[in-house]
């Protein structure tokens, strides 16, 4: 299983529109206008090896996000300015190339859904 994390901090910048952004480890990350007065950012792909309602975002995952964006933006962020944090646990493999979704034909047949959050 993985872990991905999720960070919000104070709005940003100042319009409605997302952006994707790829990191130099290849890693895929999104900012996107939340709730009118902030900023998510997520997300991270973190091996998760104990019981899924564990999951939480830690600090090295919220470093990573506020790095990861600081390369391109120009209003820096600091994990000083994460308001909260939430973290999943999906279903993804690792080829030994890079991690990935679960591709046809697999079926998940029992699934544990949890969603922590946690204050900085």
């Amino acid at each position: 299983m993985v872990r991905g994390s999720h960070i919000v901090v104070k709005k940003i910048y100042d319009h409605n529109r997302c952006y994707l952004f790829q990191n130099n480890d290849g890693h895929v990350a999104f900012v996107i206008p939340y709730e009118n007065d902030f900023t998510l950012i997520g997300t991270t792909d973190v091996d998760h090896e104990v019981d899924p309602s564990k999951a939480q975002c830690s600090d090295e995952e919220a470093q990573y996000l506020c790095d990861l964006v600081n390369d391109y933006l120009d209003s820096p962020i600091s994990v000083k300015d994460v308001i909260w944090t939430y973290s999943g646990v999906r279903p993804l493999y690792d080829d030994d190339e890079k991690i990935k979704m679960l591709p046809p034909p697999h079926v998940i047949t029992h699934c544990v859904l949890t969603m922590k959050t946690t204050a900085h």
